[in-house]
């Protein structure tokens, strides 16, 4: 049987959700045996008015096919077979890259570049130079040095002046640092340590961490030659300790104003700390820098250490030792040219004073014997220092030298 299909009609569908093209169509067989109508020979022909449907949904489901009345549809949810597209979409970005270098000198670049082809860029901040500094001295000059860490080319350098100075007043310490001389004194000093001090005395070389004593009471001190002496007597009010007064010429366990000016008088025992000494051998209990009643970090002086002090400042030491004023005007005037200082502070002798204005006198810390000790000794009418060996019963000024 042969059949053939004629579109005879189109006739729209509408569905609740979708879209129905309908076409009529006429079915007509012919040969070999009945119709599909209801028979008929093989010559004979029908027409069948039918439908054939393509239907979209929204409800889902399978692809059926279904005949009823003589029309044949066939149904397809768009939901099987559907391929979605949202309008919003988050990009992925890649790893930040760098595209141009930074330097010393300019910023650079990063770049980073998303899914849709997109690229953002962002500044690299300038490297920092890199400085090194070889110091100027007083005999070569000095070179500043900039480099960047990645690019050699940019090296800068610069030099550096050597360090003037005018050797007639000033000097160079250690090759690095220019320094004042102290008024006529043509020594070199270490400035961290010592300063000048020209409202105290043009020529002194006085220690910036002055020297303290147990009552807190500070002293100046200067240098001379490798020694740094106080520039002051002790003031200390130790057990054993005196002061002269002027006035009545008597010693007194009280402050006087003669105190305040030429410092307190000590018998030997007391100067070293050692009770009982005056009148027995001690030299076997005096340390090689003894420190007695002086400060912690001093000591008092030997007798070879006064000696050391005498051959440093050379001829005529006692004039160039005294201090310029307070000393007897009939005598030979001091011109305290290392600002040493030394005072004519006088000398205690069994409940009497005298001498002040006349005569200067210090305790060493070596012992004679068992009644006498050294001391050294100024006075108004020489030039030079006295060395004497002397009863250790008498009161006398005390000076310090640092350890």
């Amino acid at each position: 049987m042969r059949c053939l299909l004629w579109a005879n009609a189109i006739r729209p569908y509408t569905l609740v959700a979708g879209f129905v093209l309908a076409l009529a169509f006429t079915f007509s067989c012919s040969g070999g045996g009945g119709s599909s109508g209801g028979g008929g020979d093989d010559d004979s022909s029908s027409s069948v008015g039918g439908v054939v449907g393509v239907s979209s949904s929204s409800s889902g489901g399978k692809n059926r096919s279904s005949s009823s009345g003589g029309d044949i549809t066939v149904s397809s949810s768009s939901s099987d077979n559907a391929v979605s597209s949202s309008s919003s979409h988050t990009p992925t970005w890649g790893e930040w890259q760098v595209t141009t270098p930074a330097t010393c000198e300019a910023e650079g670049v990063e770049t980073r570049t998303n899914d849709l082809s997109q690229t953002e860029t962002r500044p690299i901040a300038k490297l920092a130079w890199s400085e090194s500094v070889t110091p100027a001295t007083c005999e070569s000059a000095g070179v500043k040095t900039r480099t960047c860490p990645n690019n050699a080319s940019l090296a800068q350098t610069e030099t550096i002046a050597k360090l003037p100075y005018d050797n007639t007043t000033q000097f160079c310490y250690n090759n690095s640092k220019v320094v004042n001389l102290c008024g006529n004194r043509t020594e070199h000093y270490n400035p961290d340590l010592y300063e000048c001090k020209p409202s105290i005395n043009v020529n002194g070389i006085y220690l910036k961490n002055k020297p303290k004593d147990a009552a807190g009471k500070e002293y100046e001190a200067v240098l001379i030659g490798s020694q740094t002496w106080m520039a002051e007597n002790l003031k200390y009010n130790a057990s054993g300790r005196k002061c002269g007064d002027e006035s009545t010429s008597t010693l007194s366990d009280n402050n006087t104003s003669t105190c305040d000016t030429y410092g307190r008088l000590y018998n030997w025992e007391t100067a070293v700390a050692l009770p009982g000494c005056n009148a027995t051998e001690c030299a076997s209990q005096i340390t090689a820098k003894h420190k007695g009643v002086c400060p912690s970090g001093w000591h008092l002086p030997s007798d070879a250490e006064w000696d050391a002090l005498i051959d440093f400042v050379g001829e005529n030491a006692g004039t160039k030792l005294k201090f310029a004023s307070l000393w007897t005007t009939d005598g030979v005037a001091g011109t305290d040219d290392f600002g040493f200082a030394a005072l004519p502070g006088g000398y205690g002798d069994s409940g009497s004073f005298s001498d002040v204005g006349y005569y200067g006198s210090w305790w060493s810390s070596t012992e004679g014997d068992a009644s006498n000790a050294y001391y050294w000794d100024m006075n108004y009418a020489i030039v030079g220092l006295l060395r004497n060996n002397y009863s250790k019963d008498y009161l006398f000024s005390v000076r310090c030298v640092q350890d």
